[in-house]
């Protein structure tokens, strides 16, 4: 029995290998009839061809045959954080060996608007980005017609609230209403936590001038000032500065200078104030009285360590507040517009500070001479070795290396928001750090 299996397997045996014999020479011969390109293994397992074409796009050829489509890549997602509003798109295509990318197009399928720098080719600058989530699409086209698709996202996150300076908690808020002290206005007060009036200690102090939005009676209407600005950034738990914190109401339609000059000299001696470090800010109306006080006397523009005036309605040399560029010329000032506020015109206020700044520092330059136009946020400072006003991209306060500029005279034009340039710049922790970094 056993020897009859043993006949039986061998039989079966010879068979297979006669099949086999067949197969082979059948491929053989089919190899003589089409010679195909060999095959090269790569690390992601895939198979190309040695013979890609490169049509000015990342590209491989594969092997089998042009009746394949492209094989497209649009690159990783992305997270981009605001004030950045750019990202690069990436993308690449396989074609089949014998065939070439006949065209490369990026979209945009869903998301708020933007620009694509330049659709046509595989890797792309996108501008103009803001919150929320995109979706690109890269699609690639060979030369025989056939196509492949691959998308990508970009997903644009708002700024953190700012949290540098912060303290272990809140401080406290109170309203001072006109007569309560002898200031000649009503003013809130914030106090950091750990304030100690009896202690040793001594606080940075940011004085902050309304616009005209806030004018009140001083009394009664003391809580619209938190309407805006800091105060209200530490009413919405946004920001609990390591400083004292107060803001005058004016109860007229304009801030008198000598009275707001006065105001400022009131508070930093009836606090624990750093006399080094002590600080002035405003919007709008506010913004134009913190040019004023900056510029009205030089006693006065000695007391404070920087400015930061927001959409200002000031110029030097005119009748409202007179302020002159020779005070400030050494004073830390970092100013914000945006280029489309139709209320108070940059070109009419806050430009004539920085044109002025340079005439008073033997330039012949004026602002708009070199700005670079209206598409993106762009911040001008002044260079001293070449008495040139230099702008450079985006909201930025020191050089390429990241020293601070020599002198420290900035300004920043938003390229869209209307009056309203103080909410964004209050929320940059970047201009905190700035401002609280300056001292006497």
């Amino acid at each position: 029995m056993r020897a009859l299996l043993r006949t039986a397997y061998a039989s079966a045996f010879v068979a297979c290998l006669a099949l086999v014999g067949c197969t082979q020479d059948a491929q053989s011969s089919n190899a003589l009839m089409d010679a195909s390109p060999a095959r090269h293994a790569v690390s992601d397992g895939a198979a190309w061809d040695d013979a890609g074409t490169d049509d000015g796009v990342p590209v491989n050829a594969t092997d089998g045959g042009t009746d394949e489509s492209p094989v497209v890549s649009a690159g990783a997602g992305q997270t981009i954080v605001l004030p950045t509003s750019q990202a690069t798109l990436t993308g690449s295509v396989h074609v089949s060996a014998g065939a070439s990318v006949a065209s490369v197009a990026w979209s945009k399928t869903s998301g708020p608007t933007c620009t694509l720098s330049a659709p046509d080719q595989a890797q792309t600058v996108v501008t103009g980005l803001s919150a929320g989530m995109y979706v690109f699409e890269l699609t690639a086209t060979d030369d025989h017609g056939h196509f492949g698709t691959a998308s990508t996202t970009v997903k644009v996150e708002a700024a953190a609230p700012p949290q540098v300076y912060a303290t272990s908690g809140a401080g406290v808020m109170t309203l001072r209403p006109l007569g309560s002290t002898a200031s000649q206005y009503g003013y809130v007060e914030y106090l950091p936590q750990g304030y100690d009036p009896n202690g040793t200690k001594l606080w940075p102090l940011l004085v902050f001038y309304h616009g005209a939005g806030e004018v009140g009676n001083g009394t009664s209407q003391l809580a619209l000032i938190e309407n805006h600005g800091p105060l209200q950034m530490i009413n919405l738990g946004t920001l609990y500065p390591a400083a004292i914190v107060v803001a005058p109401q004016t109860t007229t339609s304009y801030w008198n200078v000598d009275a707001a000059a006065q105001f400022f000299q009131f508070a930093a001696a009836k606090y624990k104030a750093d006399p080094k470090r002590i600080y002035l800010t405003g919007i709008s109306l506010g913004g134009g009285i913190t040019w004023g006080i900056g510029g009205y006397l030089p006693a006065v523009t000695a007391l404070i360590a920087a400015e930061l005036p927001i959409s200002g309605n000031n110029a030097p040399g005119t009748a409202y507040y007179n302020p002159k560029i020779a005070n400030t010329a050494t004073l830390p000032t970092w100013a914000f517009v945006d280029y489309d506020d139709t209320t108070v015109v940059p070109t009419t206020y806050s430009d004539l500070f920085y044109t002025a700044y340079a005439t008073y520092n033997s330039s012949t330059d004026t602002v708009r001479q070199t700005y670079p136009g209206t598409g993106a946020i762009n911040t001008l400072h002044f260079d001293p070795a070449t008495k040139k006003l230099v702008w450079v991209g985006g909201l930025g306060c020191r050089d390429s290396s990241g020293a601070p500029y020599p002198r420290q005279f900035l300004y920043t034009i938003y390229p869209n928001g209307g009056h309203d340039a103080w909410d964004k710049t209050y929320a940059n922790p970047v201009v905190w750090e700035w401002l609280f970094s300056q001292h006497k």
